[in-house]
């Protein structure tokens, strides 16, 4: 039974693996916090309703039609998302025509592209291993080669010992690297369009790691911050929760630095907690005591 603390989800119990299908767990949270909306429940999903049967289609086109009914589109309208797949990757091969969706659902055909391919798993929310398997196609008993090194950035054996051998301290680089395990593909070229900056460079970036006592609970198993440098001037809105409060970098006279909501209040700058934290309101003289980084615009949690 899926379980909600906070939007009202109903709760409705689900038959395994009749009805439901765990596709794994989440443990990476990308939250832009520009767009601060509060979640709004579809009323199928607010209300009571009856679980049917998981769909077990072998055939490619059953599986595309279920799939793309499920979504909730139209073939006009799923060709205009993959318009915009393929825009953002700059790639045609990603388009895919009303008329060839229409075909690989009516005919029980598949793409010739793995392009295509791609495309359809993203709009229709299927999983890439499910696809294959439905046009006949094993994963397990695929080639087990490597890829060749220049299609992949690949350290060789030998100088990651020695690099590892040299360096006898973690520092954080190391430790994002150890809980991330490897960054997703997605995030390449989506870093742009999710906190709306152009041009970010590494020193946008902060590590929030490690930090134990806290202003805000978004910085909870918080890994890094992306921090728009030009939003210098902090403001704190009287009328919103501390949750659409805009959050900040801060850097203290003593070196230090402060990630909180913040205002100023003439000469002075005032910080902040959330009010489930055991912390009083901060005041420190502006430019004297602390300056403002910028503010944050996007921040990367672990979930788990």
């Amino acid at each position: 039974m899926p379980v909600s603390t906070n939007a009202s989800y109903a709760q409705v119990e689900l038959r395994h693996p009749q009805e439901v299908r765990l596709l794994g767990t989440v443990d990476l949270e990308i939250r832009p916090l520009l767009m601060t909306g509060e979640p709004e429940v579809p009323q199928d999903l607010a209300k009571q309703w009856r679980p049917s049967p998981l769909s077990r289609e072998g055939k490619v086109g059953p599986l595309l039609r279920n799939a793309r009914m499920t979504m909730r589109l139209s073939l006009r309208e799923a060709s205009g998302e993959s318009a915009k797949i393929a825009d953002v990757l700059g790639d045609d091969r990603y388009f895919i025509a009303p008329s060839s969706l229409c075909d690989y659902e009516l005919l029980n055909t598949s793409p010739r592209h793995v392009q295509k391919a791609i495309t359809l798993c993203s709009l229709y929310g299927l999983r890439f291993e499910t696809f294959v398997k439905t046009i006949g196609i094993v994963p397990e008993e695929a080639g087990s080669e490597p890829m060749p090194d220049h299609f992949v950035s690949r350290i060789p054996r030998l100088e990651a010992a020695d690099h590892n051998s040299m360096s006898a301290d973690e520092g954080f680089l190391e430790q994002l690297l150890e809980q991330c395990r490897e960054v997703p593909f997605f995030l390449r070229e989506s870093i742009g369009s999710l906190s709306s900056l152009e041009d970010v460079s590494l020193s946008d970036f902060f590590w929030v790691g490690g930090e134990v006592d806290l202003f805000h609970p978004y910085l909870t198993n918080g890994l890094l911050a992306l921090v728009n440098r030009r939003r210098k001037r902090p403001v704190f809105f009287t009328s919103k929760p501390l949750w659409q409060q805009p959050l900040y970098v801060l850097l203290k006279r003593d070196g230090t630095y402060l990630c909180a909501c913040c205002g100023l209040e003439n000469s002075t700058l005032v910080v902040h907690p959330y009010p489930q934290q055991f912390h009083r309101p901060v005041r420190l003289r502006y430019r004297h005591d602390v300056e403002v980084v910028g503010q944050i615009v996007m921040i990367a949690k672990k979930v788990r």
